[in-house]
């Protein structure tokens, strides 16, 4: 593992969803702006052709284990949503040294799992026959890809999981199966997703970075390390940020905004290989602003840059991250750690610029940008903010960048998947021929 030098923060579990699959992959820790060696040309496309609906099966995938039972998890009621929530922190994602649990809000699920257009019959999931227990689960969603000037309409899988007790019993796989074809069912032949682990044809690899804003609590649950050469009260000085945020103009998005970012964003994405292509003001807003839903707690924050010397007061940037707590086992486990056995992470999320065209000038307003979205995610009470080797983002994460903006490599790394299409390879954490690195993905998955 290579560590930056001031700050060593353990990985962020990365997402996996095959859970049956232990496979792990070995790659370099650094970004790499040297392209991969060109693949051998190919034309791209779908690996096999548009099955009709009128053949798509009407029986459900066959399950290979007795007594259990498919069902839908109806997330507008309170109680299944409780149900489901509790199931994925107690069986979903957590890191090798089962140090730290992703814990999903409830209002995190219904941002990732309800957006405009969301089908009921993609919350798929497994119980038991005799007591009705949920023993695994996994999300779909409608996601409408721009792949090198290809539009696709895919399903977007998430939250792949399975009953700890269940592991091993090729239910994950069965999932996918039964996901799959629901999908085709509504002439979908394509399923996206990310994952830690190494299955057939990856996509593309990016690496996760982290930044500390409570540096204090991340090192008393283990997330960072103290140097030998310094303090717990100069590794505090080291990371301390400037306050007020440093762009004039710099507001909080409105709905109101929602037509003008989203003009910016469809300029914007055109630099990078794959990009979702949000189709309605109310999906984007959605992305961007969460449900709306009237007592929610927040899950998603997003800033525009108003050009206020002009009179037509323009959008010139926006930016954005959402929030999703962690809970640190080895913490809890510890009377004295009560205060501390939750960590809050801000993920970095969508961004645009007008300043597209100037690469310099566009990597000098991201920096500023991430900078000001530091100081609003530790006012706001995060802890830490990540990011990974995706969109511009490699335009801050370069050596001289992970320096001034104090981000740490960390050792998470996530595949991308485009099940049932042949493509090239995407720019992630190393370049490409036809992109550098991290513009080969134009988007971030929860």
């Amino acid at each position: 593992m290579s560590r930056e030098p001031e700050s060593e923060p353990v990985p962020v579990p990365a997402p996996t969803p095959d859970e049956d699959d232990d496979d792990a992959a070995s790659v370099d820790t650094d970004i790499s702006f040297e392209p991969l060696a060109d693949a051998d040309e190919f034309e791209e496309g779908p690996l096999e052709p548009p099955v009709p609906a009128s053949q798509v099966p009407l029986e459900p995938a066959p399950i290979p284990v007795e007594g259990l039972q498919w069902a839908d998890v109806d997330l507008n009621d309170a109680g299944q949503m409780d149900e489901l929530q509790k199931f994925l922190f107690l069986n979903y994602i957590e890191d090798e040294d089962e140090e730290f649990r992703f814990d999903y809000a409830k209002e995190c699920l219904t941002w990732a799992l309800l957006p405009p257009g969301y089908h009921p019959d993609w919350h798929v999931a497994l119980r038991s026959s005799s007591t009705h227990e949920l023993l695994g689960f996994v999300a779909g969603v409608p996601l409408t890809l721009r792949l090198r000037g290809v539009i696709l309409k895919t399903c977007e899988i998430n939250f792949l999981c399975t009953h700890r007790a269940h592991r091993k019993q090729r239910l994950a796989p069965t999932l996918l199966a039964e996901l799959t074809r629901r999908a085709r069912q509504r002439g979908v032949e394509q399923n996206f997703y990310s994952a830690g682990s190494v299955l057939p044809r990856v996509l593309s690899e990016v690496r996760y970075y982290h930044r500390p804003l409570n540096w204090t609590k991340l090192h008393a649950i283990n997330f960072t390390f103290l140097p030998s050469s310094r303090t717990i009260e100069e590794m505090e000085t080291l990371h301390a940020l400037p306050h007020p945020p440093s762009h004039t103009g710099l507001r909080p998005m409105t709905r109101a905004d929602i037509p003008a970012v989203r003009e910016l964003w469809a300029r914007y994405s055109e630099r990078f290989t794959l990009a979702p292509v949000w189709e309605t003001d109310e999906v984007f807003a959605h992305v961007l602003l969460g449900s709306g839903l009237e007592g929610e707690e927040r899950v998603v924050w997003s800033y525009v840059v108003e050009n206020t010397d002009e009179t037509t007061h323009d959008i010139t940037d926006f930016i954005s991250f959402y929030g999703l707590s962690t809970s640190a086992l080895k913490a809890q486990s510890s009377e004295s750690a009560d205060a501390v056995k939750v960590m809050e992470g801000a993920y970095l999320s969508y961004y645009a610029s007008s300043l597209a065209e100037d690469e310099e000038a566009l990597g000098k307003r991201l920096k500023g940008l991430v900078k000001d979205v530091l100081v609003l995610a530790k006012d706001a009470g995060f802890d830490v903010l990540n990011c990974m080797t995706v969109m511009d983002n490699c335009l801050f994460l370069d050596e001289e960048g992970r320096k001034e903006l104090m981000f740490a490599s960390g050792t998470g790394i996530l595949k991308w998947y485009l099940d049932n299409y042949r493509a090239r390879p995407l720019a992630g954490m190393y370049a490409t021929a036809d992109a550098s690195a991290g513009r080969g993905i134009g988007m971030v998955m929860i």
